[in-house]
């Protein structure tokens, strides 16, 4: 069975999808989840099978083994803690926070 991956955030870092959608291999994206309309349209045509929604919760609740922040740098603290706190395994791209305080609130958490 395939892990399933919840993508937060679908711009300009959404080329990593690639990295983590291999159906049958190991891991597919079951969720997206932008604020975006284009971005959820970018995402409906390019995993039709994903639930692609604007709310975290709704993605959170999906059942999603983990999720890969990919939202702009000043939100990964703020989404990858609410991951964190749902009990889902996060990866956020780079860099992990912009200040010191976030960073560390993410490794508290």
């Amino acid at each position: 069975m395939d892990l399933q991956i919840g993508i937060i955030g679908f711009g300009a870092r959404s080329t990593l999808q690639e990295e983590v959608h291999r159906p049958g291999h190991g891991s597919r994206i079951s969720a997206v989840c932008d604020l975006a309309p284009r971005a959820r349209d970018d995402a409906r045509a390019l995993v039709p099978d994903a639930l692609v929604t604007d709310s975290l919760d709704e993605l959170l609740a999906s059942g999603v083994d983990a999720v890969m922040v990919l939202t702009p740098d000043d939100t990964h603290a703020a989404l990858s803690i609410r991951a964190l706190e749902a009990g889902v395994p996060v990866f956020c791209e780079k860099p992990l926070a912009i200040d010191l305080a976030d960073a560390d609130a993410m490794l508290e958490t």
